[in-house]
């Protein structure tokens, strides 16, 4: 077996500069790729996230608002609820909410309407 062919090995200060340039180059490589994840991760937030965002706070309103309309029906159940419990409980409820609501009158009564 024969040793190996002995290399030709460059001056100390070559092999600092050759370091140097590897680094340097290494570096570059770094920074190229961070700034290119850098500029990929907004562009994400901006097509991506950014509608979703949007259509989230539309969708929140829009909830807020149903909540609200839901509260307002349950108030009006619960008032048609009490008012027909008074019409059954009470037999002339149903005249006086007629006479209430449509102005009826009886024969021969009169109205004042007060200015």
């Amino acid at each position: 077996m024969n040793p190996p062919e002995p290399t030709q090995a460059a001056p100390p200060g070559r092999r600092d500069l050759d370091l140097a340039r590897r680094r340097r180059a290494a570096l570059g490589e770094a920074c190229y790729l961070l700034t290119l994840l850098a500029l990929s991760g907004g562009l994400y937030l901006v097509v991506v996230l950014g509608p979703v965002k949007l259509a989230t706070h539309e969708q929140r309103r829009r909830c807020d608002e149903a909540r609200t309309e839901v509260v307002a029906l349950e108030q009006r159940i619960a008032r048609l609820r009490r008012d027909a419990q008074a019409h059954e409980a009470d037999p002339w409820a149903v005249e006086r909410a007629l006479r209430r609501r449509m102005g009826f009158l009886r024969a021969g009564e009169r109205t004042l309407a007060a200015r």
